[in-house]
């Protein structure tokens, strides 16, 4: 109704953007024929008026898959009233606001994005600064008011996410009314394996490499389902976990359909998943959608509502972490009429065996709540460059970026309410060690206006002329460029994976890298495999790492950490993937940086002191394990590799949650098996953190500082934020430590085991090392939970 207003929308993932620019598409040819039937009188009843704004209003897609005529176009255009895009695009158009001008930012009056329960955690809070930014240059342009609508799966805390993530008070509209058929569920555990050694004969029970595979692999059953379901005509989509796990599940299920002779229902298997060129993903949809495809094997990337077409059922490898992930990745089947099935795969980990054993509890798990924090130092220090070199920090009138920055004193005393509930006791630091006055904001400028060796230029200044703080232009970095929302709080860039023509001997990199056949090459991608987010990239990329596809399987043979580039060579498959070793070095930090903040909360948990503070973390990749992925024994480890340096892929600080094992336990149990205990307790801690603090797994890790010294022999076990200065999910394990404790004890106590497996003790990375150790585990818990 307003002839000048704009509307902003975002979808997270591309191929949702252009699917609902046709379906508007749709709304505006449909309201050009009702303008053309007025015109004839046709009509009645109808404001011509607006449906003639509408017949003529111009929606434009503005993303990464555009390209710089494009957007240049976009931004001249006086009419584009609808602008469809996604908060990474978002994210450089900030920048260029001026080129936008007050036609726009002026006048945006509406805001929309979609799908707003996935942007929690680090991508929600990175999400939840770049709309403050977004704000400040509508208000630069006299409109600090635009609206914001946001869908979401169902979520517990919708009202309270939507207001971290676009600090606007909300209404929440809660009831559905999307069309949806029956659905049924059946949730399936494989089955035993038959342990036998290489000579037929019955493994030992002493040998603890033989409990760490009990059961046929779950990769495997995905592809024996898939095949069993196109050779019936049924339509599937497949949820796993990893780019590596698609390529592979895809690679299987043609294996099998090629040896039942179904050559024709093999070409019609495919994958789907982030690193994709836009050509192949376009042309993935087109085939989805007009049923050419008979299976699709993918990532999270097509859990959100892009149309699939016509599908069945869904195949999930591994029970999803969250109830909304469930129910969301099962509704891409039968969604509008018709009964449709979902398979879901358990693996052998803690929360799949506890939901095999309790299956009922699967289907009422309440929903799960957002968590973000835009008061993230870390995080701050990224997008206060952004945001000054957007528009300046007036610090005359610094009261509206603090609104949009700073911590708000409400939820400052929400907290300290709940810990005084708790019986929390706080713990600060010496005076002199305490800077006050320093909020997260004002913390995050501080670091960015004074130079240290590291960065002998400040990314910030004072102009003195205006009293503003400005970007330093002589900063070789683009702030906007070391951002990347998506999850890396580390502020690093891309690695390259690059395949060189030549064999791997005598091949000099420097100078292969120089040549400018190979800088052509580069740049029409011919030598590109694949980029890759840095964070963590060294637990993916290292001498010896199996890197697999769409293409094809490539050895990663030599990398260049300062270069952030990863050479490998084409691999011939056989079966086997790699999996880093890692350790982590942790160190209990007696600072704060807030005033008022307490270094360490404390309190008492059943039989356990619990305590929740701040930590240095390093992250090593010692080695890695080569391991088969395919047939029913997949999983199983083939050998293994240690580095004579260890590779450091992480250090940062963040918040943890840590407690102490009981020392009398601990000090009884003979020398030669502590070690497995403590894995064991740290196993199935880890493993269940992410259903009560409501994240994904990546987003939490643990460690361990051990001293054995009988009878003073001690132990911490910590389970941290995987986000530099954390994101709130710590803090959400403090409150919830009961819960944690008991489901362990409970998990540990009902296992059919005798010893440990997977389903328990010995889940995660390295969780062979804790078999054997079931008894003394269950004695810890039993004497942690025990009042």
């Amino acid at each position: 109704s307003e002839p000048n207003a704009r509307a902003l929308l975002m979808y997270p993932l591309k191929a949702l953007a252009n699917n609902q620019a046709e379906s508007f598409q749709k709304f505006i040819e449909a309201a050009k024929r009702v303008v053309a039937a007025s015109q004839n009188g046709f009509t009645d009843n109808v404001n011509v008026g607006k449906i003639s704004r509408l017949a003529n209003c111009q929606i434009k897609v503005c993303d990464g898959d555009s390209d710089a005529r494009e957007k240049a176009e976009i931004r001249a255009g006086n009419t584009n009233r609808i602008i469809i895009t996604n908060p990474d695009s978002l994210h450089w158009m900030l920048p260029q606001h001026a080129s936008w001008g007050k036609k726009f930012f002026g006048n945006l009056s509406l805001i929309v994005l979609d799908e707003a329960h996935i942007f929690h955690g680090i991508m929600g809070s990175n999400v939840a600064l770049l709309f403050r930014r977004l704000i400040r240059v509508c208000n630069n342009y006299g409109n600090p008011t635009p609206e914001f609508i946001c869908t979401s799966a169902t979520i517990r805390n919708p009202s309270e996410h939507v207001k971290a993530l676009t600090t606007r008070n909300t209404s929440s509209v809660a009831e559905s009314g999307a069309p949806s058929g029956d659905k049924r569920f059946m949730l399936w555990q494989p089955a035993e394996l038959k342990l036998s050694s290489k000579g037929g004969g019955e493994v030992s029970t002493d040998d603890p490499v033989a409990e760490m595979k009990t059961r046929k692999s779950p990769n495997h059953e995905a592809a024996v389902f898939i095949a069993d379901l196109a050779k019936n005509g049924i339509r599937c989509l497949c949820f796993v976990e990893s780019r590596a796990q698609c390529e592979s599940v895809k690679r299987e299920v043609r294996t099998i359909l090629n040896k039942d002779n179904c050559l024709h229902l093999s070409n019609k298997i495919e994958s789907y998943r982030g690193g994709y060129s836009r050509a192949e993903r376009r042309e993935l949809e087109r085939r989805l959608q007009s049923n050419q495809i008979c299976a699709l094997v993918c990532t999270s990337a097509l859990e959100m509502g892009i149309d699939v077409g016509s599908l069945d059922a869904t195949v999930h490898v591994g029970v999803p972490e969250t109830s909304s992930s469930l129910l969301q990745q099962a509704g891409r089947a039968g969604r509008r009429h018709g009964t449709s099935l979902a398979v879901v795969i358990a693996r052998e980990n803690p929360i799949d065996a506890y939901y095999c054993d309790k299956y009922e509890e699967l289907f009422k798990r309440p929903p799960e709540e957002a968590f973000i924090d835009p008061q993230n130092e870390a995080l701050l220090t990224l997008h206060l460059p952004c945001a000054a070199k957007e528009l300046c920090f007036d610090l005359d009138s610094l009261e509206f970026d603090k609104e949009m920055f700073d911590l708000d004193e409400d939820d400052v005393a929400k907290r300290k309410k709940k810990y005084k509930k708790l019986n929390v006791e706080e713990i600060f630091a010496a005076k002199e060690k305490v800077e006050k006055n320093l909020t997260p904001f004002n913390a995050a400028l501080k670091k960015l206006t004074h130079k240290t060796e590291i960065t002998p230029i400040a990314p910030l200044m004072f102009d003195n002329p205006t009293k503003t703080l400005r970007f330093d232009k002589r900063c070789e970095v683009n702030p906007h460029s070391a951002v990347l929302l998506r999850g890396n709080p580390f502020g690093d860039g891309w690695w390259l994976v690059l395949k060189p023509k030549e064999g791997y001997n005598g091949i000099n990199y420097e100078q292969l890298l120089q040549t400018p056949e190979t800088q052509a090459m580069l740049e029409k991608r011919k030598l590109l495999v694949e980029c890759i987010d840095s964070d963590r990239a060294l637990m993916r990329l290292y001498v010896g790492a199996i890197h697999t596809t769409r293409e094809g399987t490539y050895e990663v043979k030599k990398i260049d950490a300062m270069k952030r580039i990863a050479f490998c060579e084409e691999y011939a498959w056989n079966g086997l993937a790699t999996m880093p070793k890692v350790n982590e070095n942790i160190t209990i930090l007696d600072t704060s940086v807030v005033e008022n903040c307490a270094v360490r909360y404390n309190r008492n948990v059943l039989n356990t002191r619990v305590s929740l503070g701040n930590v240095r973390v390093e992250e090593f990749v010692q080695g890695y394990n080569r391991f088969r992925v395919t047939s029913a024994e997949g999983g199983k480890s083939v050998s293994q590799v240690e580095f004579e340096t260890p590779l450091v892929c992480a250090n940062y600080r963040t918040k943890s949650l840590f407690f102490s094992l009981p020392e009398d336990v601990l000090n009884k149990i003979p020398g030669e098996n502590v070690f497995a205990a403590i894995l064991g307790v740290r196993n199935v801690c880890v493993e269940l953190a992410s259903s009560i603090a409501f994240c994904s797994r990546k987003d939490v890790s643990s460690a361990m500082k051990f001293s054995n010294d009988p009878p003073n022999s001690k132990c911490v076990i910590f389970i941290y934020d995987c986000c530099p200065n954390g994101v709130g999910l710590s803090d959400k394990l403090f409150e919830c430590a009961e819960l944690l404790l008991e489901k362990a004890a409970y998990l540990v106590k009902n296992c059919p085991c005798e010893r440990g497996c997977p389903l328990c003790i010995c889940s995660g990375r390295g969780g062979g090392r804790a078999a054997g150790a079931k008894k003394i585990v269950k004695m810890m818990l039993d004497c942690m939970t025990t009042v």
